[in-house]
């Protein structure tokens, strides 16, 4: 368990996952995801609407092969650096050497509490400025909002640097998206040095 408090307002908590359901995803063959994501991805797209397709398409563009390499340097140089600068010194942490040992060739998730929806923020500020050999960072979303609206895309560009990502919708119609966001997930588990801090709806 990794403790944040700040102040005597906020606290954040984060427990280390690195074992159960999602590892074994992780553990998926190649050929399993391959057979997946052929099928899924199109079927999963037709259940959204334009905006949301054409959102979602941008934001994984956004995550993969040199933009995302960007966008996690922003991260790291920028954004992590403005929020440890703000609040740095009110944090009061315990813990965050068991993060900082753990091996960088295996998935990390964190689950915030998410009191707030600053919680994201210091969470990245942590890993990139307090530990190192995080290749990049991930926040799993619902969907509403930051892919429902020209205000949430915004939000999550300038916010997270398109970090929110993949999305999940939580409604009945929309649960086969919600299949293909999980297994997203898994293959970013599958390569390893990505943490991924899921932030409960």
């Amino acid at each position: 368990m990794v403790h944040c408090q700040s102040g005597s307002r906020s606290a954040i908590a984060a427990s280390l996952l690195l074992a159960g359901g999602f590892t074994r995803l992780a553990n998926l063959t190649p050929d399993s995801l391959d057979g997946c994501r052929r099928g899924c991805r199109s079927s999963a797209a037709r259940l959204l609407t334009p905006f949301e397709r054409a959102a979602f398409r941008l934001v994984r563009r956004m995550n993969q092969g040199r933009w995302k390499r960007l966008w996690c340097w922003c991260g790291r140089q920028i954004g992590a650096r403005w929020i440890d600068a703000f609040i740095g010194s009110r944090l009061e942490i315990h813990g965050l050497e068991r993060i900082a040992t753990a091996s960088r060739e295996r998935p990390l998730l964190l689950a915030a509490n998410h009191r707030s929806f600053f919680d994201m923020y210091v969470v990245m500020s942590l890993l990139f400025r307090r530990t190192s050999g995080w290749r990049d960072i991930y926040f799993p979303v619902r969907g509403r909002f930051f892919y429902q609206s020209p205000l949430g895309v915004l939000v999550n560009f300038v916010g997270a640097w398109w970090a929110m990502y993949p999305p999940f919708f939580h409604t009945a119609g929309r649960r086969r998206f919600d299949q293909y966001a999980f297994r997203i997930l898994a293959d970013l588990c599958r390569e390893g040095r990505r943490p991924a801090d899921w932030l409960p709806p």
